[in-house]
């Protein structure tokens, strides 16, 4: 289900995330992205994806699959000529658990062929890494997108230009390393997601992780 923010803009050709939005930008055009990530869910809740734009040429759409299950497909279709899915609308992907192994992939339609692009770069043809992601941090100048993780892909199955800006997302609940019930996160870090979980307003239950300190 897809649920379209207050925020909107007129479809267009090349849809892109306005210039003073503080999305990260993949820093090393041209090379592909060395960095393996492990995406885990980081509570019990559905996972949300916000839609942050795309400069894709061919057609696209999100998907996401839960321990190796599907349980989205088709999310925010662009066809390469509009009209594409509103900037920063989001829709919930699905239910996951904590610690649930994410997968996000694009499916992808042009050039005579369609194929898919996984985030899991072992699952690609030729081994290629088709992601780019980090930490994207609440911006006031677009306040219906939360604190969360930031992903963007590159739609080229060769890897193209290597820009990893065709198509970005922010999403929510949502880690890059495997929650440890060991572990004992940063403060800060916990206030950014708990953040992120209220603005996406899914009810989601706060961790019960604790500092050790808070313990003693």
């Amino acid at each position: 289900m897809s649920i379209t923010l207050p925020i909107a803009m007129a479809a267009a050709l090349t849809l892109a995330a306005p210039a003073d939005a503080a999305t990260p930008v993949y820093p090393d055009r041209g090379v592909e992205n060395p960095a393996v990530y492990d995406f885990n869910a980081v509570s019990d809740g559905p996972i949300y994806a916000y839609f942050m734009g795309a400069s894709a040429g061919f057609q696209i759409s999100l998907g996401l699959k839960v321990n190796g299950v599907e349980i989205a497909q088709g999310v925010f279709p662009i066809n390469g000529l509009g009209p594409n899915p509103a900037i920063y609308s989001v829709s919930e992907l699905g239910m996951a658990r904590a610690g649930d192994t994410l997968e996000f992939f694009i499916d992808v339609v042009g050039g005579g062929d369609s194929f898919r692009l996984s985030s899991d770069a072992s699952l690609n043809a030729g081994g290629f890494n088709h992601v780019y992601s980090a930490a994207y941090a609440y911006d006031p100048l677009v306040p219906d997108v939360p604190a969360g993780v930031f992903v963007s892909f590159e739609d080229d199955p060769n890897l193209g230009d290597r820009d990893y800006n065709d198509l970005t997302f922010v999403f929510i609940n949502v880690a890059t390393e495997r929650p440890s019930p060991a572990a004992v996160p940063e403060p800060a870090s916990w206030a950014t997601m708990l953040l992120g979980f209220g603005v996406a307003g899914a009810g989601l239950r706060r961790c019960r992780i604790r500092p050790a300190s808070a313990s003693a």
